[in-house]
Order: C-alpha cells, then structure tokens, then sequence
C-alpha cells in the first residue's frame, strides 16, 4: 500500500493490528532461559519429559523447573553418573572373580594323605611362603613298650619308606629348602652310650669338684652349643645327690651364653697353651671375652704380650662366682684349680 505520513507499513499482524519497525516489542521477547527452551521445543515432548522427571524425582515441581531438568546437559549428567555406577559394580564383580581364579587350591592332592608324600606335594606352596627350613619327626621305627624295636635307620611305616624320604630330600633341595630331623631320645639309651647315664658318667664322679667347674666354663665358652647329662648343672655324682657350688656357676655360664655376643658370634682365637694352663678369647666386634683355666698351681701370667689391654673386667670366677673387679692383665694372678672369664674392650 502507500505510504502515509513518511511511515512504512510493515505488514498487519494475525490479529489484524500493525507492526512497524524492524525490532519486535520488548513484551515479545523470552525474560528466561526456561521460557526459551520451552518456546524451542514441541508442546506435547516438553509436557510429557517434564510429567515423566517430575514422576521420577517423586516430588511437586512447577513447569518451568521441570523444563530445565529436563535439558540436555542435565540429561546428559545422569547418563554418566549412571554410566560410571555400573561400570564400577562390573569392575569390582570382576576383580572379585579373578582373585578366586588366580588363588591356590585349598584341597590336597589326590593320594596325598600326609607323611613324607604328602610334604612332597606340598613344596611348591612351602616355597611360595619362602621358608627355607622344614622340621619334621621324629619318623624313625620304634616301639614305646619295647626298646628293642627301636631303629633309627629306618622310616615307621605310617609316614612312608626310606626310598619315599630320600626322593622328599632330593626334591626339597632341588627348591633351596633344608629338613631338619627332630630328635626325641626316648628309649635309645642302648645306643647313645657316650651321652651319660644314671648310673656312671656324671662329671663330679670322674673328677674333682673344682676340676667339674673349670669342665663347665669350657664347655660353655668355646664355639658351639654346650651339651651336658642331666644332674651335671647341680653336682650330681652315681647314686647320690650333693648340694655344690657347679649349680650357681652353671646358672652363671647359661646366663653369660645367652647375654654375651662374644660368647655366640664371637671367633676364636688361642692365647696361651701350656702343660697346666689354656687359655684363649672370644671376640665380636669391640668386645671380647677371656677364658683362663688353671689345672696346676698358681701363676701369674703376663696378658699383655698377647696383644691383649692393659686392663679387663674379672665378671667370673669359678671358685667365687660372679665378680666386677677390675683387673691388671700385666701381672694376673691365677689361683691353683681356678678358671676366670674377663671381659675386655678393643679400642681402635
């Protein structure tokens, strides 16, 4: 149409009134973000996704929340968190599943009932566990009413053969593995002679009470583990039972063994070796330990010269018992019939 006044017509709107300018009135335009996906999307899909989140959140929600959880970021979100939930849930059921796989038979193999095979079969789960040592026994043949029956070269039937033990051996060493035999020495006394018995042997019968004391301190200083007869650590002689001072300086020596580091991991060296009088050291590191015997007469004994310190500590005496004396090792004096143990420092 014309113009009228230096106006364009534009165009009428549907509802027959006119709409000049190139911009739409401010009343027009969307005020919120809900208001503009709710203009973008169809009528019926924005009402029933609102009906169907508002039925699953449980809960009475206007329509215009509802049109913004309902968005595609939002939706989006719950996919992956549910995404992760069941991939978790997979992950821990398949973990669970390949630790009962991969996980070592709880039952024995077939045939294995114990004794020498059954420990046979058992070595690679032994090793597994890196041990290195294995005690078993006592296995040998013997019987608890007849002494007689006693063998110690053969194997009692209920743990298997000899032949079975040799191949348990073989095998175990092949893994770096090493058996030890437990020892009961019960009704065996007819073939371990040399140990003692009741009746003869006891170290106070075959010498004298102060020889017996010097016996015991070398038993208990040199290298290895002491072994004496039962009765021998209180003075026991054949037939009899005497109260004497061996059980203090037993008790003394048992405690000196075990404190000492000297006395377990020390080497051994000689100092002196005369007709009546031995003596020699125990060293660890810095300490040492000095064991004199004397079997004849007194001395006097000049320590020194064997490169030992100018002084030492006097901790027993077989005759005394324990001592804390401070000692002069250039001129020591060694009463007849007496053993001292002395304690003394290295110094670099």
């Amino acid at each position: 149409g014309g113009t009228t006044g230096g106006e364009s017509v534009k165009g009428r709107t549907k509802g027959g009134e006119r709409k000049t300018g190139d911009a739409a009135s401010p009343e027009t335009k969307p005020e919120t973000e809900a208001e503009s996906l709710e203009a973008k999307a169809k009528p019926e899909d924005r009402w029933h996704s609102a009906q169907s989140l508002n039925a699953s959140l449980g809960s009475t929600l206007s329509r215009v929340e509802l049109m913004v959880a309902s968005g595609s970021d939002w939706v989006w979100a719950r996919r992956l968190m549910a995404s992760l939930f069941w991939l978790s849930w997979i992950s821990l059921v398949s973990g669970a599943l390949l630790v009962i796989v991969r996980s070592p038979e709880c039952n024995p193999p077939p045939g294995s009932t114990g004794g020498t095979t059954g420990i046979k079969h058992q070595l690679h789960h032994i090793k597994m566990l890196h041990m290195r040592a294995i005690i078993i026994g006592p296995i040998h043949q013997y019987k608890p009413d007849d002494r007689n029956k006693t063998n110690l070269k053969s194997i009692d039937m209920i743990y298997g053969n000899i032949q079975n033990f040799r191949y348990l051996i073989k095998s175990a060493n092949t893994r770096g593995i090493i058996f030890f035999l437990l020892f009961v020495g019960d009704n065996i006394h007819n073939v371990f002679l040399q140990f003692g018995n009741p009746y003869k042997g006891h170290i106070v019968s075959l010498v004298s009470e102060n020889l017996g004391k010097l016996i015991a301190l070398i038993m208990f200083t040199l290298p290895g583990t002491p072994i004496i007869y039962y009765g021998d650590e209180i003075g026991l002689e054949d037939y009899q039972v005497i109260t004497t001072l061996p059980t203090l300086v037993t008790s003394q020596l048992g405690f000196f063994k075990k404190e000492l580091e000297s006395l377990k991991y020390g080497s051994f060296r000689k100092v002196l070796n005369e007709t009546t009088y031995f003596a020699y050291t125990r060293q660890w590191n810095a300490h040492g330990i000095l064991a004199v015997l004397n079997f004849g007469d007194t001395i006097h004994v000049d320590f020194t010269a064997s490169g030992l310190p100018l002084t030492s500590l006097l901790i027993l005496s077989s005759s005394l018992g324990l001592q804390c004396q401070i000692v002069n090792m250039k001129n020591l004096a060694i009463p007849s019939l007496e053993a001292y143990m002395l304690k003394y420092y290295v110094l670099d």
